[in-house]
């Protein structure tokens, strides 16, 4: 029995490797369903945050780790469009067994996030968790291992200091907002975000978010496409963020 982690972080991948491996939906699902096709890999799990990509696998063969490891580095960064890009495998982190399980209890707990002690990582977690079981992915040791990890995340915030505040960059930024335009009711913002459901998320708890209910008052939501990307893509109506800004 053995747990293998590749993870991709903030912590040591700059944004333009860290969006490569921004996996959606459908591209998520892809690769679960192909890595527990392959024959060194029965279960996995697919992390996916704007900070972060994990990818936790369990293998019945102690005596396969490497080869595991191989597969997921492999099925990873294709995913990415990076194999041809020799010092992209610099940017990933290998963990196994105790290691990968003491890290998910600290991501899931957000003693891992750019803001310690965030709430979002841990609805992140649980959902890739969800998103895993649906496609049936993912089976009795990762299913142990992610539910252990949100029951210790919870007694973190309800045991500790964490629990005093809800904490998210989102948040953070919205609060400075608030500061700096002396209110936001009345006012345009433009968020520039990899996940349109984490910003929804955000307005949908916003209550809870925030004691001062006109800190983020009710408004209208809109997406716009992409402005630019370091990819090169962009939408020709706008040159930069600050003519998307002047559309509003």
């Amino acid at each position: 029995m053995s747990i293998q982690l590749i993870s991709v972080s903030y912590q040591y991948a700059p944004l333009s490797i860290r969006e490569k491996f921004s996996f959606s939906r459908e591209e998520q699902a892809k690769i679960m369903e192909r890595l527990v096709l392959t024959k060194e890999v029965e279960e996995c799990i697919l992390i996916s945050t704007c900070n972060r990509t994990e990818l936790y696998c369990y293998g019945n063969d102690q005596e396969e780790k490497r080869e595991v490891f191989a597969v997921m580095q492999k099925l990873l960064l294709n995913a990415a469009g990076l194999t041809k890009e020799g010092k992209a495998s610099s940017y990933l982190r290998f963990f196994q067994d105790q290691k990968a399980s003491h890290h998910l209890f600290q991501v899931a707990a957000g003693l891992d996030s750019m803001v310690i002690g965030e709430d979002q990582i841990l609805g992140q977690v649980k959902e890739a968790h969800e998103y895993g079981m649906e496609l049936g992915t993912t089976g009795v040791y990762l299913n142990t291992l992610f539910r252990y990890a949100v029951t210790g995340a919870k007694k973190v915030k309800t045991e500790t200091e964490l629990s005093k505040t809800s904490v998210s960059t989102a948040s953070l930024a919205i609060k400075k907002a608030d500061q700096e335009l002396l209110g936001l009711e009345g006012k345009k913002v433009l968020i520039v975000h990899p996940f349109e459901e984490s910003i929804r998320s955000q307005l949908k708890n916003r209550e809870k978010l925030f004691v001062n209910p006109q800190m983020l008052p009710e408004c209208e939501f809109r997406t716009l496409k992409a402005v630019q990307t370091s990819g090169g893509q962009k939408d020709e109506r706008f040159q930069n963020w600050f003519d998307a800004l002047k559309y509003m």
